[in-house]
């Protein structure tokens, strides 16, 4: 995978000149009503080529692989296997932070497991960890990574949203679309991917380069994210997506157990370096290495840092569920509260009912699991309704909380 640095930045990629007409009826923009020219990137095909990166990379590459295997080791620890839900939503709490979407993983847990108000934005998170989960699967699954599989993971996404009227999940962009500037044409972007007609042959291009098994399967992961995120081939969601598909890639290459290093949100602690990375990718920035060294050394290096914090997360959790298993002490060992402790990470908001089908018993043993669990102080009420009531992990949470915030550098949301 590693060959001499031979920077060939003029042949990553063709820039297309394109032309924005003039629309006069663009109202109080001047970019729209003025038109211009703008210039679209075009990536160039991955699907043989041949990468090339600095010794440093090659490191963070190595060692990025390393801590994603020894995360692989606690899918054999036992009593744990709810904090693989914990570790998810986080991961997808922080995609979706990346992309304006803040949202607490309490408020998470009550809109989905509790009765807490479900909104836009819940909405939108809860069809991130959906589409998140359709990603892993699909990484699991004996199926190509390719269009179809990257649609049917938009369309877990974007569900039944619309945009100017119309549906777009899962359907593949056929206008051009960019990133930054107005609303109404290309003039002045951030970044334009590449025009309509090229989107669907460097989809096919990247279905190859997924399939290949020469190259390491962390820098895969992130030459495939950066390539997508350089094709942008919906007309949103493009970040969710691109960030799911690294989990696919890295599930279908044998390095992702159940438990989920939440990578995103240590690219969210440091923003600048991700879209650095992604800049230097699509050449809006000078580099002096391989336009794609930059965003396999980002995700390496995040992927440490996230396996690490998820085992530290993994002892604090079994710690805690401990001291919850001395304070059950002098129960029948068949009680159901007993079990409902081993899913408590995963499930930190409960409900009579929730637990009822969580753990497969009648409504009576799922309210007597509950008063014995709050009797402890092992979970608190969050209300006082007759009907509806809801209990939370507080310990929990508050414990989840301090990771997130700690693993994204403060920027996760408070409260």
């Amino acid at each position: 995978m590693v060959v001499s640095a031979t920077a060939a930045h003029s042949t990553w990629g063709t820039f297309i000149p394109g032309v924005a007409e003039p629309d006069p009826s663009a109202y109080g923009n001047r970019a729209a009503r003025k038109g211009g020219r703008y210039n679209a990137f075009v990536p160039p095909s991955i699907a043989d080529y041949r990468f090339a990166y600095t010794s440093a990379t090659a490191h963070d590459v190595e060692m990025g692989s390393r801590a994603l295997k020894q995360l692989q080791e606690l899918d054999r620890a036992p009593g744990l296997h709810s904090l693989a839900e914990t570790l998810l939503r986080s991961e997808s709490v922080a995609s979706s932070r990346i992309e304006g979407l803040d949202m607490t993983h309490a408020r998470l847990a009550r809109a989905r497991y509790g009765n807490g108000r479900e909104d836009k934005k819940t909405r939108a998170v809860i069809a991130n960890i959906d589409a998140m989960r359709k990603a892993i699967e699909l990484g699991a699954s004996t199926e190509v990574l390719g269009i179809d599989a990257i649609c049917d993971i938009h369309l877990a996404l974007i569900r039944g949203e619309t945009l100017r009227g119309k549906p777009y999940a899962g359907l593949i962009r056929d206008e051009q679309n960019w990133i930054g500037g107005n609303d109404r044409n290309p003039v002045g972007a951030i970044f334009v991917p590449p025009p309509k007609e090229y989107v669907r042959p460097l989809l096919h291009d990247l279905e190859q380069f997924i399939a290949r098994d020469d190259i390491d399967p962390l820098s895969q992961a992130a030459i495939a994210h950066g390539q997508f995120e350089t094709i942008h081939p919906f007309l949103d969601g493009n970040g969710r997506v691109g960030r799911a598909m690294v989990y696919a890639i890295l599930r279908r290459r044998g390095l992702l157990g159940e438990y989920i290093p939440p990578i995103s949100l240590v690219l969210n602690a440091a923003p600048r370096s991700y879209t650095s990375s992604l800049a230097a990718y699509q050449r809006r920035r000078p580099a002096s290495q391989h336009p794609a060294d930059l965003i396999v050394q980002t995700f390496s290096q995040a992927a440490k840092i996230a396996s690490s914090e998820a085992e530290v997360l993994r002892d604090d959790v079994d710690a805690l569920q401990r001291r919850w298993r001395d304070a059950l002490k002098g129960l029948r060992s068949d009680a159901a509260a007993w079990r409902l402790v081993d899913e408590l990470p995963g499930r930190p908001v409960l409900t009579a009912p929730s637990v009822g089908e969580l753990l497969t018993i009648s409504a009576p043993a799922a309210g007597r699991a509950l008063n014995q669990l709050e009797e402890r102080g092992i979970i608190k009420r969050l209300n006082e309704k007759k009907w509806g009531r809801a209990w939370e992990a507080s310990e929990l949470l508050a414990l989840v909380q301090a990771f997130e915030r700690r693993v994204g550098g403060g920027r996760a949301s408070r409260g």
